[in-house]
């Protein structure tokens, strides 16, 4: 929080007239001058439902107001405009009795006036659909600060006595949220006497924090319901979650931490390393059985903890399946990762999963054959892969992976049994050198030849279904 000596104390997170230029403050201050000359508005505070009968009965514009029940959890209220019979519509979502009483009800007061001002500045002649989001990013600022400066004048707060926002915010009909942000952009917060207490957004409806930009709450969906607690300490946020790029550092199941910047799932446990919101007809198939297997195509990656996505609202992978009822804050630790065995460092030469560039091992797993030729997938010798495919999307893993980090199927060297189910890392046993005679040779590789034959006719019987 800043302070200055002539203007006060501000919060600059929340101070929003440095995003408006000189042009926009003076449209919307000749905008309320001219609308409170034609309205004849002198007595405050200012109930929003009675100024629109008042404009309706003055017949300067035509404007209706109606109720919907069923309006998107995205707006509070919306207006718009009718070329064709030069009308004005809100529409709004049900506001309750007595909406005087408390804080987050008195919301609707200013969401009204939001709307007028919109109306009165003459935003909603072009379509929304026509313009760019910086553009309609300004007009919200400049409705915004319409309704503050009409539901809350300067002179009236800095002649009034108070000694918090919430006895501020019940005198003029507004949230403390927009009592807050009005004295913070007036750089008046020294009137509150927060010198050991800060100001925090919370959700109206659950009281969990605001995450930054966030325009759903992360715990329970809710849309742009947020109001201010002021306290010393910040209310609690989702568990803290270092990121990779778009993923997280270590996997949240079994703590895995190779993995790779573009990996979707672990390779060690086939669990997503993401908490992405899903779309609706995901929903259904995000059960915890299904993890492995789900097609992961989302808009938003969100933190373990989110189960609404704080940019869409939509349900969070996570939150879908209850995953994080049932991870700890000190998941990590696992038997069957050994995080000494994902050194960052170059494979030795003496290391049996040393791969070469196309990923591809230089000795094989099973047999300990070194030459294989450049573009070979089994061993010339035991028939055993020496690509560890995935078995669904067959992208190629590094040696160690039981799952593919693409799309979370088992691999190669998984199902022939090179690689162990849990446990510490190990190699399977190789045969003793010498034991491997050419009759055993002969022998492995007329079975290989009948498993690939095998498989090339159930590839033909399925494109033939």
């Amino acid at each position: 929080m800043k302070k200055g000596d002539s203007s006060g104390s501000f919060d600059p997170r929340y101070y929003t007239l440095d995003s408006l230029s000189e042009s926009s403050l003076f449209i919307v201050c000749n905008s309320l001058e001219q609308f409170l000359e034609d309205y004849d508005i002198t007595e405050y505070p200012v109930d929003c439902f009675a100024l629109v009968k008042t404009i309706q009965q003055a017949n300067r514009i035509h404007l209706d107001v109606e109720v919907e029940e069923k309006l998107s959890k995205a707006f509070d209220a919306s207006a718009k405009y009718f070329q064709e019979v030069n009308s004005y519509l809100i529409i709004m979502k049900p506001v309750p009795r007595d909406w005087q009483r408390r804080s987050s009800w008195r919301r609707c007061n200013f969401s009204l006036a939001h709307e007028l001002g919109h109306i009165f500045c003459g935003h909603l002649f072009i379509s929304r659909d026509l313009k760019s989001d910086e553009i309609k990013h300004r007009e919200d600022l400049e409705a915004d600060e319409f309704a503050a400066r009409l539901l809350m004048p300067e002179h009236l707060i800095l002649s009034s006595h108070f000694s918090s926002c919430e006895e501020l915010s019940k005198k003029f009909l507004v949230s403390d949220q927009a009592c807050f942000k009005r004295l913070n952009n007036l750089k008046r917060l020294d009137l509150l006497r927060l010198s050991a207490r800060e100001a925090h957004e919370v959700c109206s409806r659950c009281g969990a924090p605001r995450l930054d930009g966030a325009a759903f709450c992360f715990t329970c969906g809710e849309y742009n319901r947020y109001e201010f607690v002021f306290r010393k300490d910040p209310p609690a946020a989702p568990p803290a979650v270092q990121y990779h790029g778009t993923h997280f550092f270590s996997c949240p199941f079994c703590g895995n931490a190779h993995i790779p910047d573009d990996a979707l799932y672990c390779i060690q446990c086939g669990k997503p390393v993401t908490n992405p919101c899903l779309p609706g007809r995901l929903r259904d198939q995000a059960g915890l059985s299904g993890l492995a297997r789900l097609d992961l195509q989302s808009r938003h990656l969100c933190s373990p903890g989110v189960l609404y996505c704080p940019d869409c609202g939509s349900r969070t992978l996570f939150g879908v399946s209850g995953v994080d009822d049932r991870l700890g804050l000190d998941a990590g630790a696992s038997a069957a990762c050994d995080e000494s065995a994902w050194d960052s460092k170059p494979a030795e030469k003496s290391d049996p999963c040393r791969m070469n560039r196309d990923r591809r091992l230089i000795k094989c797993l099973y047999c300990g054959r070194v030459r294989n030729d450049a573009d070979a997938r089994f061993c010339t010798m035991c028939g055993k892969p020496v690509v560890n495919a995935c078995t669904g999307c067959s992208h190629r893993n590094i040696a160690k992976a039981r799952y593919c980090e693409k799309c979370g199927q088992m691999t190669a060297f998984m199902a022939a049994g090179l690689l162990p189910v849990s446990g510490e890392y190990h190699l399977p046993p190789a045969l003793p050198e010498g034991e491997y005679t050419r009759a055993k040779r002969f022998e492995d590789k007329r079975r290989q030849e009948r498993v690939d034959r095998d498989r090339r006719l159930k590839e033909l019987w399925k494109q033939y279904e």
